[in-house]
């Protein structure tokens, strides 16, 4: 079992599948996202094979693991840049539920790029659901500032800086609009106390009386102010200034008081939190800080070392007799629990096209071939690239000229099995670069956008990924065009029910036309 307070130098993910569920109380997820684009940042991920499609299907697998290690009031606090904003709501919508989605606080870090693109560059946002409608949703209060305490607290006396605040209220209420000291409420209002509470209130010395209004006011005191609630706009935190005592030279550390706030806000003392991506620890010395245990992963050495020397710097000098530090080696003498996800939407224009797919090796998957969905499985690994590409044009082909698909290899026809096709990191590269050339010789000339190549990740039973194991997937939309579509070789290929048949002359002109007609 990972006890906190725990720091890894691992994959998340292999954290996540040994952590025990509803084990923690808050998840701060942070991952690596270009903070100018929204992007991937690749240089986190070196001689990886990675887009920004497989990326959020990595962030979307990261959430699923977070709901399930989070208790039932639980809260997930989900840093991310403006242009990534979109796609991780679409993730979590799906794994927490719309419904439980608490806040999307906007920080504004006050810093712009000096770039002629300013496209979201000056605030962050950060998106916090609940695993239940009973997660914590802590108040949190702000001091005020010089400004906001002169203008808000103008009066003093020898108690001190106080505000004013009306004595009557909007309403008519009986027994309320007495005569008090020679004054009755105007119509329509009332005394915000009885007759005993503003003698009382009076001999206090809270009873504030101008020669030039008639209506007394109570005397609110600065220091029984507990402050103004955040709110949902953050414009209080500034980034980190080169200068910063707190600051340790990470690229992408994030102030310690914006750690805080989030903390105070979604979890309480004694309560376990989890980051992830735990960068240069913040989050730990937050936790740490405010008597909250912790659990914190990260896959750079650097950063691991960074966080060991802040923990060590703030709070003893022997860090390894207070905290459990491990690694890769250390998680893999841990049980895997046993955890199934369904596959998550990361785009909009997955909703309703295809059921959401999870490709397990040796399990089925959840359609059926039709003339909308072609499976193959590749016999040859030596072969399987120049495989896939010698197939590509006629399956392309054949959806164009009937009513769109989707091709996947990896999975055996005969049954919907994920068999999976070997592919090492140069396979992958070759093979979406081959495919590409290939389509470019479709007559006429195919618009790149019209297709989509995907490369998905086959996972075992315990969601794993199986090493250099994958499942290709060639997505090709219906075309409204009258004219067929022919491969480099002058053949017109159709789409029908679970194969794919050559056509020409009158067939396929008979064809294109029953496919028109259908359309509209």
């Amino acid at each position: 079992m990972i006890k906190p307070n725990a720091l890894f130098n691992a994959d998340c993910i292999e954290l996540f599948q040994r952590m025990e569920s509803d084990s923690i109380d808050l998840v701060y997820l942070d991952p690596p996202l270009s903070p100018s684009t929204g992007a991937l940042d690749t240089s986190s991920h070196p001689g990886q094979d990675y887009s920004w499609h497989q990326h959020m299907q990595f962030i979307a697998n990261v959430c699923q693991h977070a709901h399930r290690v989070l208790k039932s009031a639980g809260v997930i606090f989900f840093h991310a840049q403006p242009l990534s904003t979109f796609s991780i709501r679409l993730i979590l919508n799906q794994v927490f539920g719309e419904k439980l989605f608490q806040n999307e606080i906007v920080w504004n870090e006050r810093h712009q790029l000096a770039s002629k693109d300013k496209r979201g560059t000056q605030h962050d946002s950060i998106l916090q659901y609940g695993k239940s409608s009973k997660s914590t949703d802590n108040a949190v209060f702000r001091p005020l500032s010089r400004a906001e305490t002169r203008s808000r607290f103008p009066k003093s006396d020898a108690r001190g800086a106080f505000a004013l605040a009306d004595l009557t209220v909007t309403l008519s209420r009986d027994g309320l609009q007495f005569e008090w000291d020679g004054v009755i409420p105007p119509k329509g209002r009332s005394w915000r106390f009885n007759l005993g509470k503003l003698r009382e209130l009076e001999q206090e010395g809270l009873i504030y009386r101008n020669r030039g209004e008639r209506i007394p006011k109570l005397k609110v005191f600065l220091d029984e102010h507990k402050g103004i609630d955040i709110g949902t706009i953050w414009t209080d935190m500034p980034r980190l200034s080169p200068a910063a005592k707190e600051n340790v030279g990470y690229s992408t550390q994030k102030p310690l008081g914006l750690l805080e706030r989030i903390l105070f806000k979604g979890s309480n003392e004694g309560e376990t939190v989890l980051d992830p991506f735990c960068g240069s620890g913040t989050t730990v010395v937050a936790a740490e800080r405010h008597r909250r245990t912790w659990i914190a992963c990260d896959t750079s050495e650097d950063a691991i070392a960074i966080t060991r020397r802040r923990l060590s710097r703030e709070f003893g000098k022997a860090p390894t007799a207070q905290f459990f530090l491990g690694d890769t080696a250390a998680l893999e003498r841990i049980a895997i629990k046993p955890t199934r996800f369904q596959r998550v939407a990361v785009r909009v224009e997955e909703f309703g096209s295809v059921p959401p797919l999870d490709f397990v090796l040796n399990r089925q998957v959840a359609i059926e071939e039709t003339r909308h969905f072609e499976f193959k499985e590749v016999r040859t690994p030596t072969g399987a690239v120049d495989s896939i590409v010698n197939a590509s044009d006629e399956y392309a082909v054949a959806f164009l000229n009937s009513e769109g698909g989707r091709i996947y290899w990896g999975i055996r026809d005969k049954d919907r099995v994920v068999v999976g096709v070997q592919l090492s990191f140069q396979d992958r590269d070759n093979l979406r670069r081959k495919v590409r050339s290939k389509l470019n010789e479709i007559e006429p000339k195919l618009d790149p956008a019209k297709y989509r190549i995907e490369i998905h990740k086959v996972r075992d039973d315990h969601g794993y990924p199986v090493p250099d194991t994958w499942v290709v997937e060639l997505v090709v939309p219906a075309s409204g065009s009258t004219e067929p579509y022919y491969t480099a070789g002058g053949e017109a290929w159709v789409k029908v029910d679970g194969a794919k048949q050559k056509l020409k002359g009158i067939a396929l002109t008979d064809f294109i036309k029953q496919r028109l007609t259908k359309a509209l």
